[in-house]
C-alpha cells in the first residue's frame, strides 16, 4: 500500500510505500493498521492531531506513522 503526504501545507504531495514493516502509533502506543483508521475516522477537530512521518528517502519506503492527539 501506500500513503500520500504533505510536509509541509506549502508543500507538494509525497507519495510513498507503506508495508509489513511499517509501525503505527496513537498517543505514544503501538496499534494495528485497522485501529489507526478507526481512531482517525472518529477525529472531529483536525486541528487537534498531529501526525509524524518517518520516510527512509533512499527506498521511499515509510517506517513509522505516529499520531498524537491533543487535549
Amino acid at each position: 500500500g501506500g500513503i500520500t503526504f504533505k510536509a509541509c501545507p506549502k508543500c507538494d504531495f509525497i507519495t510513498a510505500r507503506v508495508g509489513p514493516n511499517t509501525r503505527y502509533t496513537l498517543d505514544g502506543k503501538d496499534i494495528r493498521l485497522v485501529d489507526l483508521r478507526r481512531a482517525l475516522r472518529g477525529i472531529r477537530d483536525r486541528e487537534s492531531v498531529y501526525v509524524t512521518v518517518l520516510r527512509h528517502l533512499e527506498t521511499n519506503t515509510v517506517k513509522k506513522i505516529a499520531v498524537s492527539r491533543s487535549e
